[in-house]
């Protein structure tokens, strides 16, 4: 009888160990393992139960772990996420906060990346003790498979200050607003609480990079963001300060620079650029011109378009729709109409870039350009363009053209291709119903599907 009691209590036992199990993994329950038997919060899998290299692989992972309220607890430190806010606080056993950070910028910011460091993030600093803000920051290089980088970070918080700025001939100096970031090392080194702080490392033409904050022990990995692009020809426009090492007046002129575009570029979608200080809000005509190669200097105006400046600080953007070429210098060109001393970011010592400006009074982007300009070797001023690859359009003669199915491709305009060749990528179709001149066609293979419709001839010679 006993004999037969034990073995129904031992399968009793097994029973509700099954069920209870079942009833676990149903309801999204975690152990915590720094305390055996004690539960994280019911919901998402924690981000301290992931690897972080797997994390920052997955944009559905990230994704998730973004959306989600989370709490981890380790050794008696406990890092909660509020998603809405996009915010960590990390508070010990005895419920004092060790950090309240809130991620202001965006997930993916693009970095105008004319400094030695250059800022990459920004927080809200509300509450901390101790000293240290993180104990660490890590850098993965997305365009090589993550492979982690080796990279000098710092973190700076940010001030105003009143700074004084003049002409490019000294003349006509005033007084403006700007800010100020300053280096911390310690957190006793800060004035106050409730801060703007920023994250600064170096960013390189064309890097695109992902940042992972750990501090006591814990992965900010809700907050991976991918970083990197620059001013010139983009493909994510910029949203924050340049924070350039200075400024220049650019209303009642006409200020730009050289850019030559990307391999890939065949639209432009904007422009844009960043107005530092004043407070006045004239109307500016940002536009692109092609490039005069005999005067190293703007050619013929391709595109324009004319807004009213915001009146604070801020990058001013219009939008474009203009088929443009890759691998093509370009000169990016703003015009402000005549007001109080209206600023744009520059940076200098930048090898091999080229400023213009003509001075006052400038009322217009002229077509086509006027000449008379004055150059700044190794400058750049803060502008870029946004371009989209689109695989649709025909591209310049003498260029090789790549359609790629998954676009769905109408190539209904005539194309004459020159020395270059008609090729095929992806899986989807392309619709002919235009003549196009090419020196040799790929084949669209076994997933692509090459409809030859009326008006279509693809003259191969």
């Amino acid at each position: 009888m006993f004999r037969n009691l034990k073995k129904f209590l031992v399968l009793s036992f097994f029973v509700l160990l099954f069920m209870f199990v079942i009833w676990a993994t149903l309801n999204n329950f975690t152990v915590d393992s720094s305390q055996p038997g004690k539960f994280l919060n019911k919901g998402i899998v924690s981000a301290g139960m992931l690897d972080s290299i797997n994390v920052i692989k997955n944009d559905t992972l990230k994704d998730e772990l973004r959306k989600s309220n989370s709490t981890e607890t380790k050794v008696g430190i406990t890092k909660e996420h509020i998603s809405d806010e996009k915010r960590i606080v990390i508070t010990d056993d005895k419920n004092i906060t060790l950090l309240n950070l809130q991620l202001e910028s965006d997930y993916e910011v693009a970095v105008v990346g004319w400094n030695d460091m250059d800022l990459i993030a920004w927080f809200f600093l509300e509450d901390y003790s101790g000293t240290n803000l993180v104990d660490n920051v890590k850098f993965y290089d997305v365009n090589n498979n993550y492979a982690e980088l080796n990279k000098n970070f710092t973190f700076k918080y940010k001030t105003r200050v009143n700074v004084s700025g003049c002409d490019d001939f000294g003349k006509n100096c005033e007084m403006f607003e700007d800010d100020n970031w300053t280096i911390f090392n310690s957190l006793s080194e800060l004035p106050s609480k409730n801060m703007k702080i920023g994250l600064f490392t170096d960013i390189n033409f064309g890097d695109k990079i992902e940042w992972v904050i750990n501090k006591d022990g814990f992965d900010f990995l809700e907050w991976a963001l991918a970083e990197g692009t620059n001013v010139g020809f983009v493909t994510t426009a910029p949203t924050s300060d340049p924070t350039g090492a200075g400024t220049r007046i650019v209303d009642n002129r006409v200020r730009g620079t050289k850019f030559t575009s990307h391999a890939d570029a065949t639209k432009l979608t904007e422009l844009g650029w960043y107005k530092e200080s004043g407070t006045a809000t004239p109307d500016f005509e940002i536009g692109i011109y092609d490039h005069d190669a005999g005067n190293n200097a703007p050619g013929n105006l391709l595109a324009s378009s004319t807004a009213a400046t915001g009146s604070s600080a801020g990058w001013q953007t219009q939008t474009f729709d203009l088929v443009i070429s890759g691998s093509t210098i370009y000169w990016l060109e703003v015009q402000v109409d005549d007001s109080t001393a209206v600023r744009i970011d520059v940076e200098g010592s930048v090898s091999g870039a080229l400023t213009n400006v003509l001075g006052q009074p400038q009322t217009a982007l002229q077509d086509p350009w006027p000449g008379g300009e004055a150059t700044t070797a190794d400058e750049l001023v803060a502008i870029y363009a946004l371009y989209t690859s689109d695989t649709c359009s025909c591209p310049t003669v003498n260029t090789d053209w790549e359609v790629n199915m998954v676009d769905n491709c109408e190539l209904n305009t005539a194309c004459n291709l020159g020395t270059g060749t008609l090729n095929f990528t992806g899986s989807g179709y392309a619709n002919c119903t235009a003549n196009i001149n090419t020196t040799n066609m790929g084949d669209p293979g076994s997933s692509g599907i090459l409809y030859v419709s009326n008006g279509c001839s693809i003259q191969v010679s």
